[in-house]
């Protein structure tokens, strides 16, 4: 065996230090992440032990503040139309510049979970940094014209139309489609009460939304329903029911439409795209874990 030179010998020992001091400190670091998911769940054990037959000690401050900064924070990240923006460098570039634009925002809110990984990532940052992000796939490759279509929001094939849901027949349609896209999920709304929507495809009702007055926001419309069959999702028929929506709110004078989305992805991006806020209610009328959404009527 050849003898190894100093510079080899050097190079070999550094390798080693570098990697028993990154054991030190992945186990360091690993130490500090379980602390501080206790912290989160308000376990206070390590530095409060609870004493033989006593109450424990249990503190939600660091709950309390990461979940008051969420809101927040999201709006920064994800509260515009545009997660991501290409800038022309000149006239010439800007077509190119929109249609990269609307690719790359496509592929990360409606190809891929965009809210709840950007969700994911902002919180473990928080609780538990660094925060970090990802990305695994396949070689890139050119839209498919299918995909181009909905970038471009290709639905003028859609008819969208306020119906009156007092009357039977219309009635009947719109639960009918509420069984089609909530199975039993979700309870039957009241179709008699409120502004209510279809979408049509020629003839054939295949969307619909619902609008009535909240009962927890003053002066607020509240987006109670909205579904879409699944043969025609990914076609901006959501959004075009929320500008419908919208319309009738600004007419009825209110000053702004709240809804709310629990694990949703869908809905929580399209939300995001139609210009609505995360906000925290006075008063939270859902789950632990709902997401609540705000937009105020200009």
């Amino acid at each position: 065996m050849a003898k190894m030179s100093t510079s080899d010998l050097k190079a070999m020992l550094a390798s080693e230090k570098a990697g028993a001091l990154a054991a030190i400190s992945a186990a360091r670091l690993a130490e500090e992440r379980a602390d501080a998911m206790d912290y989160y769940l308000g376990d206070m054990r390590k530095d409060m032990p609870a004493q033989d037959g006593r109450s424990r000690a249990v503190s939600t401050d660091v709950a309390d503040t990461i979940e008051g900064l969420m809101p927040s924070l999201m709006d920064i990240f994800a509260g515009s139309d545009e997660v991501v923006r290409f800038e022309p460098v000149g006239p010439e570039d800007e077509p190119a510049a929109q249609q990269e634009t609307d690719y790359v925002n496509h592929v990360f809110m409606q190809q891929n979970p965009g809210f709840m990984i950007l969700y994911s990532f902002i919180k473990d940052a928080l609780l538990s940094p660094p925060g970090c992000l990802g990305r695994s796939g396949s070689a890139s490759r050119r839209p498919l014209p299918s995909e181009r279509q909905v970038i471009g929001g290709n639905s003028q094939m859609y008819r969208i139309r306020e119906v009156d849901g007092q009357d039977e027949d219309v009635a009947d349609t719109l639960a009918e489609l509420h069984q089609l896209t909530f199975f039993d999920r979700a309870r039957v709304p009241a179709f008699d009460q409120g502004h209510w929507w279809l979408a049509f495809d020629g003839a054939e009702p295949v969307a619909f939304a619902g609008l009535v007055s909240s009962t927890h926001v003053d002066n607020a419309g509240y987006f109670c329903r909205v579904g879409v069959l699944r043969q025609h999702c990914g076609r901006c028929l959501q959004l075009r029911l929320m500008r419908a929506l919208e319309t009738r709110a600004r007419r009825n004078g209110w000053h702004s439409i709240v809804s709310d989305t629990t694990d949703n992805i869908a809905s929580a991006n399209n939300f995001i795209r139609a210009g609505y806020r995360l906000y925290e209610p006075e008063a939270p009328w859902a789950w632990p874990h709902t997401l609540y959404w705000r937009k105020t009527m200009g």
